[in-house]
């Protein structure tokens, strides 16, 4: 079962999509790293995916669980920069990251569009806070 085919969220499924997209991309740089020098790369599970429409999970799970993801593989890119001394591999590690960072900032704000998280903190505007002596939070 794929998650986009029972996302019934038209904005939570896209998100999926973009996710599943850039996984694609970053599985297809890094198999073509392990062919050039002759090695196997791990086989595709989309023989495994079956044709169900009914989610066993919520949209808010499946959400969450994308985000869990993207933060697991930036940490797992960031271990293969430390231990490779390969540069190909680190330069094409620090783009996926910055790939996915931008890909998580999205994640951050679709949570909290959805309310399922609260909007984090924001500092001062210092130059209201002198002018008028309120305190203001700024704006997402």
């Amino acid at each position: 079962m794929k998650l986009t085919q029972v996302c019934k969220d038209k904005e939570i499924n896209h998100f999926i999509n973009k996710c599943i997209n850039r996984k694609n991309k970053h599985i297809g740089v890094f198999s073509n790293l392990l062919l050039k020098e002759d090695l196997h790369s791990p086989r595709a599970l989309e023989p495994e995916v079956v044709k169900s429409t009914i989610s066993p999970f919520s949209d808010k799970l499946m959400l969450f669980h994308s985000g869990f993801l993207i933060a697991a593989a930036i940490s797992y890119y960031g271990s293969a920069i430390v231990t490779s001394i390969r540069a190909d591999i680190t330069f094409h590690c620090e783009k996926a990251i910055f790939d996915d960072l931008l890909l998580y900032g999205v994640f951050g704000k679709l949570l909290i569009k959805k309310k399922w998280l609260e909007q984090p903190p924001f500092a001062d505007d210092r130059k209201l806070v002198s002018e008028t002596g309120k305190r203001n939070q700024g704006s997402f």
